[in-house]
């Protein structure tokens, strides 16, 4: 068996923990893409946000609900969710309210139906509004 191996990492992405592993497997004549995360930093920002204030903006308009690593983003849409979306904001409420709720930035239950919530998805940072 022979393969070749390249490790991207990207010094904007490096920023935020991310690498990429290429492998072409010769025999196989195959190609394989593994994405890598250190969450740590994402963890210890959410739990820097919760201390801070409600995650409310000053007008109270809007709320700080959430940081989601890339990792995360990646492996939803790997699902077929894509999470700029209002359907896929609801599906990262759930799991911030369940699984994912170190990734919380506020306290509280979010619920499933965001209406004006915040989040911060690798950096972009997405607002969700429903009626």
């Amino acid at each position: 068996m022979s393969r070749i191996t390249e490790t991207v990492y990207d010094e904007d992405a490096g920023r935020k923990g991310m690498r990429q592993t290429i492998t072409y497997d010769t025999d196989e004549d195959s190609i394989t893409i593994r994405t890598d995360q250190d969450c740590q930093p994402v963890l210890d920002r959410a739990k820097e946000l919760r201390l801070i204030n409600d995650g409310y903006s000053p007008d109270r308009t809007w709320k700080r609900v959430g940081t989601i690593p890339m990792s995360k983003i990646e492996e939803l849409y790997q699902q077929g969710i894509d999470v700029f979306t209002a359907e896929g904001a609801e599906i990262m409420c759930r799991n911030l309210d369940s699984e994912w709720n170190k990734l919380k930035t506020s306290d509280g239950n979010i619920g499933a139906k965001p209406k004006r919530e915040t989040f911060d998805m690798g950096g972009r940072k997405t607002r969700i509004e429903k009626p």
